[in-house]
């Protein structure tokens, strides 16, 4: 056979690198995830993933495959790899792990075992850190962990099993204050480094961490008062404040006392009076409250904004309304506030970051609205009528405003997609029922507000509605081009030609003109449609809403000549040579031709009209957005869209495979896969390849039913010689071990190919 050779390494399984011990079961069961149902000597047990022990029941699965047990009555653990780190002999086990994903600094795993009443520790690996000598033990923090002797506490190093702080302590605890370890004596707290050196005395009621990432500040607390300390233990206060929390920035502290807040920084210095009731930070500013009135500060304690609104409302730069942060860690630390909105009374203001006002005038009602155009400003005065306005105050539309348009809408619907890189500088506009457009570098309104639809057909042209089905061409500086007509429509196929479809009593009139109105060309049976032209050979991303002059021609489809075009004069070009010819994309195009039987075949031909791949093709078909599928009765290839061949037409059948850029390919002899390039990574002779999307490989099946897997690499992983095969199909398992059945056998293969010591007659059955 053709591929004869590239498989023979699947059908010859590896040999065991030593002779094993075989254990013979009642019957075994699939794995899920680390263990499987086994029967042995008439008891059922759980075998792990190992193959090296087995356990009674499952107490506990950690983070990182870490499992506390139950065997023979007693606990133990097993890591990954199924080596017993804590053996089976235990009153008690119990799994101490952290899987933090943001900061992986912070994750540990070792178990805590317990041995006549007495606890220790062990790691994942097996290494004794503490031996079964204290009253108890219980996780510290990432690197340490705590111990107990005599009603007291101290801690460990987890690397070492070092005893760095005997026990000496009522309590300790992780510290929120970084890198300290809380110590408690007496119901009084202090701190501690982690080599045991004291730092603050344990004389304090709290401390309190004041929501600034690293902060070499905090608060401290003594009979309900706070103060605020640094790392060394210096006070840098008196405890004199009832509350410490962050300032505007690092290294300010907002502090209360008698019911005031002000602001200090890091050394004490009071940079705003206690004199508010309420501070909220928003990035660098505090919005503040004193007597039922609001302001603003900056990060030096400026003020921004007097003491006497209403209300405050915060928006970012690009209009989106801001919480308050209480917190200036960096993964949540929210941008800086552009706009204050201010609410005075019955009336509101709008005022920047500096302090600046923006708007002149009474409003009763004003909101920052966010476009994907940008920020605006919409006011509403006292009579209800509504206006818009640019962020700096200036009038957009000064009257009858009614909101922006992004897309789609119930009564209007505004298209900027062939706008191109200038979409971004006009943005439509409804108001009193109607809708514009409104040019926002020059600040002029280019269509007035009339119409009810408004869609961008290139650079520059538009196509306009007025109503419900009157329809005229606009140029990008308001001109009209086109005049408003009922019974027809406009399509821009050039920058300067556009087609006019008009409807009369005795038909369709299909015409091209120029942007002056001149008339290029005019047919009376030419059924165009805007929306008729061929994809095929367009990339993604760059199909136009309609169709388009492209290499100076304008495909006209829906005419009894296939190979029909329209130069930019207005003059027929043929293709003569071909029954068919598509719009050309990139100098390229689709074309065809029809032998006497009216049997088409298709290729790519250049604008020249010079093959680029032959005209041999009886299907040519979207195969996926960069490539298309060319065939035969018998044979399926790829093609790039430049038309040069990217899988050779030499398969039965070619498809995509879900979740990966690989092909499924079929000849005679069977199913193969490629990869992302089109090489060959398994040879078509399985009678079929099934991609398993969660482990990553190919399940093989021979023509005799024999099965296999195989790596995306196209390694053999199991060899094709099995009557049955089961997949781990556990939750974060790779497939394996994977149960199998040879020779009236079931046994387990692990992913190195090497069978577990375990055999049965019998898979677990339903009543089992």
């Amino acid at each position: 056979m053709k591929y004869l050779k590239l498989i023979l390494p699947l059908l010859f399984p590896a040999a065991l690198t030593q002779a094993q011990q075989i254990t013979n079961a009642a019957y075994l069961d699939r794995f899920d995830g680390l263990f499987a149902d086994v029967k042995i000597n008439n008891r059922k047990v759980l075998l792990h993933r190992s193959g090296l022990v087995t356990i009674d029941k499952i107490e506990n699965q950690g983070y990182f495959h870490t499992v506390v047990g139950i065997k023979d009555n007693a606990y133990g653990a097993i890591n990954y790899n199924g080596k017993i780190i804590a053996p089976f002999t235990f009153d008690e086990v119990r799994l101490a792990d952290e899987d933090d994903e943001y900061d992986p600094s912070n994750n540990y795993c070792y178990v805590i075992t317990k041995l006549n009443g007495k606890y220790g520790a062990i790691d994942t690996l097996g290494n004794v850190i503490c031996k079964n000598e204290y009253q108890l033990i219980e996780p510290l923090n990432a690197r340490l962990l705590k111990i107990q002797r005599n009603g007291r506490w101290g801690w460990v190093e987890l690397t070492t099993g070092k005893v760095l702080q005997e026990p000496a302590y009522t309590d300790v605890g992780k510290s929120y204050v970084s890198p300290y370890v809380e110590i408690t004596n007496n119901g009084k707290k202090g701190l501690a480094k982690e080599s045991g050196e004291v730092v603050a005395a344990p004389e304090y009621t709290s401390f309190h961490y004041p929501g600034i990432e690293n902060s070499r500040q905090f608060g401290y607390e003594i009979n309900g008062k706070i103060g605020l300390i640094d790392l060394s233990g210096k006070k840098i206060t008196p405890a004199v404040y009832t509350r410490v929390q962050r300032g505007p920035v690092a290294g300010t502290f907002a502090v209360t006392q008698n019911g005031k807040t002000g602001i200090i920084d890091s050394t004490g210095k009071v940079l705003a009076a206690l004199v508010y009731t309420e501070v909220s930070p928003f990035g660098s500013f505090l919005v503040v409250k004193q007597e039922q009135k609001f302001g603003v500060l900056d990060k030096s304690g400026a003020m921004v904004l007097p003491v006497q609104f209403d209300n405050l409302e915060v928006y970012s730069s690009n209009g989106q309304p801001q919480m308050s942060s209480t917190t200036l860690q960096k993964r949540w630390v929210s941008p800086e506030p552009a706009y204050f909105l201010a609410k005075k009374g019955a009336l509101k203001e709008l005022y920047d970051s500096t302090g600046k006002k923006h708007l002149s005038g009474n409003y009763p009602f004003i909101t920052l609205y966010a476009s994907q155009k940008g920020t605006f400003v919409v006011t509403k005065n006292a009579k209800g009528d509504q206006a818009l306005l640019r962020t700096d105050g200036s009038a957009i539309i000064p009257t009858g405003f009614e909101e922006l348009l992004d897309g789609y809408h119930s009564t209007y619907l505004y298209m900027d997609r062939a706008a191109g890189n200038q979409k971004k500088d006009y943005v439509a506009i409804a108001a009193n029922g109607k809708m514009g457009l409104y040019h926002l570098p020059t600040s002029k309104m280019i269509l007035p507000l009339k119409y009810t639809r408004i869609e961008w057909q290139n650079e520059q042209l538009l196509n306009v509605r007025e109503g419900e089905d009157a329809y005229s061409m606009i140029n990008i500086n308001g001109k009209v081009v086109k005049p408003l007509q009922r019974y027809g429509y406009y399509t821009a196929v050039a920058p300067d030609r556009i087609i006019e479809t008009k409807y009369r009593d005795n038909g369709k009139l299909t015409t091209l003109t120029d942007e002056s109105g001149a008339v290029l060309y005019s047919k009376e049976d030419w059924d165009f449609k805007e929306n008729s032209f061929s994809r095929l050979l367009m990339k993604p991303g760059e199909e136009p809403e309609h169709i388009m002059y492209a290499e100076g021609l304008l495909k006209m489809w829906n005419v009894p000549e296939e190979n029909l075009f329209l130069n930019m004069k207005g003059e027929e070009v043929r293709f003569k040579e071909y029954d068919f010819v598509s719009d050309f994309y990139n100098g390229l195009a689709i074309a065809g031709k029809m032998d006497a039987n009216r049997n088409a075949t298709y290729g790519i031909i250049n604008r020249k009209g010079d093959i680029i791949y032959p005209i041999t093709a009886s299907d040519i078909k979207q195969f996926d957005s960069s490539l298309v599928l060319v065939k035969t009765d018998t044979l399926q290839g790829l093609l790039r869209k430049d038309g040069t061949v990217f899988i050779p037409m030499k398969y039965k059948q070619i498809s995509s495979i879900y979740g990966i850029p690989y092909f499924k390919v079929s000849t005679s002899e069977g199913e193969g896969v490629l990869d992302s390039t089109g090489k060959e990574v398994i040879a078509p002779a399985f009678r079929e390849l099934y991609y398993d999307k969660d482990h990553k490989l190919f399940q093989a099946t021979t023509h005799d039913d024999k099965y296999g897997l195989i790596g995306l690499d196209g390694k053999v992983m199991l060899p094709a010689v099995y009557d049955e095969l089961n997949r781990n199909n556990g939750y974060s398992a790779d497939g394996f071990p994977v149960l199998v059945k040879k020779d009236n056998k079931y046994f387990y293969v692990d992913g190195e190919g090497k069978e577990l010591p375990y055999a049965s007659a019998k898979s677990k059955g339903y009543n089992d």
